[in-house]
């Protein structure tokens, strides 16, 4: 079966082997394998060819023993709950309701930005929105200008459609 290497092994111990006993020179070595000259300096100056492990020598747990998992600390309990109901407080003060920018308003503005006497983004800072809400309710009311110079357009279109709406819901479920 093949060596196993860690993820960052870059060299087998067949190529360790072969960079120990060469006499060719670092530079040589690093682009005939492919590594940094480093590494190659790194395995000329060592004796063994297997990889020295890394990490703690003497390993240590960071588990709670038996009997600190066994016994929980209510005090700390108890702090944790009141810093977390002391939190929930806070946001639900912190909470901003979002505001409402009534049809006349909305009105206003989208004329303003079809006048052009100003930017979007000029008008967006002296109203507080955003500009593309600027630009949505432009957009919105260059699409729905006709309404206000047709007269099949309007409230007695809408009324006149409803009527006729509830006439075919009759035609089709009529009552017994």
């Amino acid at each position: 079966m093949g060596q196993v290497l860690h993820g960052s092994a870059t060299t087998t111990e067949a190529v360790r082997r072969a960079i120990q006993h060469s006499q060719e020179s670092l530079r040589g070595l690093a682009k005939r394998y492919g590594v940094n000259p480093n590494t190659i300096a790194k395995w000329k100056a060592r004796t063994s060819v297997c990889d020295v492990p890394t990490g703690p020598k003497e390993p240590r747990s960071t588990i709670l023993s038996v009997e600190d998992e066994v016994a929980p600390d209510f005090g700390a309990v108890a702090e944790l709950e009141e810093v977390c109901s002391e939190w929930d407080r806070r946001e639900r003060k912190m909470t901003k309701r979002r505001r409402k920018i009534g049809a006349a308003l909305t009105a206003k503005i989208a004329l303003e930005a079809l006048r052009e006497h100003a930017t979007a983004t000029c008008l967006a800072q002296r109203h507080q929105v955003h500009p593309n809400q600027i630009h949505g309710w432009k957009k919105h009311l260059l699409d729905r200008a006709a309404r206000a110079f047709d007269p099949k357009v309007g409230l007695d279109a809408e009324a006149a459609s409803a009527r006729a709406i509830e006439k075919l819901h009759a035609k089709a479920c009529p009552r017994t």
